[in-house]
């Protein structure tokens, strides 16, 4: 899939997050296999909500609103989330975010 319509995607994702009362300040896609732009990406969201969180919660929260604002296809191209807090430390990470249970 093209990098291009993957960041497209993430504009009603991080409304949604907004909406829900968890605002991200970025997100970022990286290459899951660096140099192969044609494979998965790590979507990185950097929030400050996840300070006072525990990742599961926080990983919930993320992967709701990615089951809310993108179809199968753009999900299936995010190989995984990592998150970030507020001193933009890693929080968490999960990998195979696309193989996860529908809601």
């Amino acid at each position: 899939m093209d990098r291009k319509a993957l960041e497209s995607a993430l504009v009603p994702f991080s409304e949604f997050c907004k909406k829900k009362g968890y605002p991200v300040r970025d997100t970022c896609l990286q290459e899951a296999y660096p140099g192969d732009s044609s494979s998965s990406f790590i979507l990185e969201v950097k929030a400050d909500w996840v300070d006072n969180m525990d990742c599961s919660s926080a990983l919930d929260i993320l992967i709701d609103a990615m089951w809310e604002t993108m179809d199968e296809n753009i999900r299936k191209n995010i190989f995984s989330i990592s998150v970030f807090d507020s001193n933009e430390d890693l929080h968490c990470a999960t990998a195979n975010v696309a193989r996860e249970t529908a809601h």
